[in-house]
């Protein structure tokens, strides 16, 4: 699923504000774009269909993005408890970035439980490739934990960008739905696009 061919791989939160594009774009023949062409900022949040990518707990997302946004904008979900034909935050984690640092979020409830920041390098208005990995590990004190590292292709090479991240309660780790996907803020002059998406999930 390398390349973006429907959009009928996703599930939408709003399935008019997800399309194909060739606007911008890495590979043929399209790009994911996100766009909400009305004032205000919207919420768009996509999550991969397949059987293999529903219940994800342990798992990478490599994907590239290019994003419109000034300030944090919202680039990925994982371990998102959204039923199948459904989308949304309300319980799952997100990966947001700043100029120079990355934060990873937690929602439950529809609502915002925590972040934890870690440093890194972003940009806007040009297209950015990452690695996203998390994983059940141990945190630098040793408790049990969920490990979350971002890292970022830069001149033919993945660099770590800051810490690796803990989160010791491991939330839903024991969840038979945990998926995977895109999130984004847009408004009619603020779209995102991603491209290049791989969803990997850890077998050993």
């Amino acid at each position: 699923m390398k390349n973006h061919y429907s959009v009928i791989d996703w599930d939408r939160s709003d399935p008019t504000k997800l399309y194909l594009s060739d606007e911008q774009k890495v590979s043929d023949p399209y790009s994911l774009k996100a766009h909400h062409p009305g004032t205000g900022l919207e919420l768009v949040v996509i999550l991969h269909r397949f059987t293999s990518t529903r219940n994800i707990r342990d798992g990478r997302l490599i994907f590239c993005v290019f994003t419109t946004h000034v300030v944090g904008p919202e680039i990925a979900t994982f371990r998102n408890q959204a039923p199948l034909d459904s989308a949304n935050r309300d319980n799952c984690f997100e990966i947001l970035f700043w100029a120079s640092t990355w934060s990873w979020r937690l929602f439950e409830g529809g609502e915002y439980i925590w972040g934890k920041t870690a440093n890194g390098s972003f940009t806007t208005n040009e297209w950015m490739k990452f690695r996203l990995s998390w994983w059940e590990g141990f945190s630098s004190l040793g408790v049990p934990a969920t490990c979350v590292a971002l890292e970022k292709y830069i001149a033919g090479e993945w660099v770590k960008q800051g810490n690796t991240l803990y989160d010791e309660d491991s939330h839903f780790k024991d969840s038979s739905i945990n998926r995977v996907g895109h999130i984004a803020f847009v408004d009619n002059t603020r779209p995102q696009y991603w491209d290049d998406t791989e969803i990997w999930k850890r077998t050993d």
